[in-house]
């Protein structure tokens, strides 16, 4: 709800690049405060509730869509998909089938709601489970966006899967034509309307999958195993800006700074004020004594987020490193004022004035 509030108030190369650093640079503007983290979270809330009031039915359309989307096999590209699993159980493999046929959640969830609609009809007392399943689908629908959230639901949905198909044979051993004709009705019913509408590459050939996958080894610290993910990524759309952040990220992970630099430029090249490049690629520069060119890419990046922490940070150590004492100075106490009291920065900040005043006292010497 917070996501979906947050995303219509800004622009897509914004929204792609670094999320959190703009929804908290968009809160902290529009309120004209210095907001912590819980609220620009309680400000993205009450923005979220006050278009859901402005807007009931369409918020109501909306909701609706997302409850038919938990039940169907359709994933945001951009997160872990249920479908990880099959990798891991046979019997997730078996049921969550997606071949070449587009199939996206094969025949679990169809079975499995064909499988709970017979059992009200035959009056199967199923109450403590059907309040499960409806809790789950009505959180995950108003509070998220991923349907990787469904997981829990598994389990109680492959008991009535299991309960469908057994119906079925049963009914089949007793020739009950009637009852067979309403059951695979039934269930060829939902196998259609759970699958359809998908999108054939979303798995294989989609860009942000690629980025999906990459993502797994990575946060396995497998690093040479991710990059050709993000490499394949890049070359499906080259205009994936997160493809190109991790990939630069990885390489830094590898050491690979010159690699990572060249990754961060084409990204910058595609969106020039990104705060996220620019202050990777003045990360890189500084630790290579390249202090001008490192100073110019942090200052980039505060045209794009003035209150981000990390480049207010670097821009003072970057002038430090120019020699720029009362520049320095300047930005070490901004940062200071962003951040809770510490005795170490507060050193450094008097060790800069008693520097500053030592060159003054040579120049008027002089």
């Amino acid at each position: 709800m917070t996501v979906t509030a947050f995303a219509s108030r800004v622009r897509d190369e914004e929204y792609q690049d670094n999320i959190w650093t703009t929804s908290v640079d968009e809160a902290r503007r529009r309120t004209g405060q210095m907001l912590t983290q819980s609220e620009v979270s309680s400000f993205w809330f009450s923005e979220a509730w006050r278009q859901m009031r402005a807007r009931p039915g369409h918020a109501t359309t909306l909701f609706m869509k997302k409850v038919w989307l938990f039940w169907h096999g359709q994933e945001i590209y951009n997160t872990s998909s249920v479908y990880d699993g099959r990798e891991y159980s046979p019997y997730l493999w078996a049921m969550l089938w997606r071949n070449n046929i587009n199939f996206p959640s094969g025949v679990l969830f169809p079975l499995s709601i064909a499988g709970l609609l017979w059992a009200v009809r035959r009056k199967v007392q199923i109450s403590v489970l059907v309040s499960f399943l409806i809790t789950i689908t009505v959180v995950v629908a108003a509070f998220f966006v991923c349907a990787r959230f469904r997981q829990p639901i598994i389990p109680v949905a492959s008991i009535f899967a299991v309960y469908l198909v057994a119906e079925w044979w049963l009914l089949l051993c007793r020739r009950a034509v009637k009852q067979l004709v309403i059951l695979t009705g039934t269930t060829t019913f939902f196998v259609v309307a759970l699958n359809i509408g998908g999108d054939v590459d979303s798995v294989s050939n989609h860009s942000q999958a690629k980025v999906i996958a990459g993502c797994t080894f990575f946060d396995r610290s497998h690093y040479s195993d991710a990059i050709p993910y993000f490499e394949r990524a890049i070359a499906i759309n080259p205009n994936n800006l997160q493809a190109y952040d991790l990939l630069g990220n990885t390489l830094l992970k590898l050491r690979k700074s010159a690699q990572a630099e060249e990754v961060y430029k084409k990204g910058l090249a595609i969106a020039p004020t990104s705060a996220v490049f620019n202050l990777q690629l003045g990360v890189i520069s500084l630790s290579t004594n390249r202090c001008a060119l490192a100073l110019d890419h942090f200052r980039a990046t505060l045209r794009s987020a003035p209150d981000y922490l990390p480049a207010v940070d670097r821009v003072g150590i970057s002038f430090m490193c120019l020699g720029i004492l009362d520049s320095a100075l300047y930005y070490r106490k901004r940062i200071a004022s962003m951040l809770p009291p510490d005795s170490a920065r507060q050193a450094e900040i008097d060790s800069l004035q008693v520097r500053l005043l030592r060159e003054s006292n040579l120049r008027l010497s002089k």
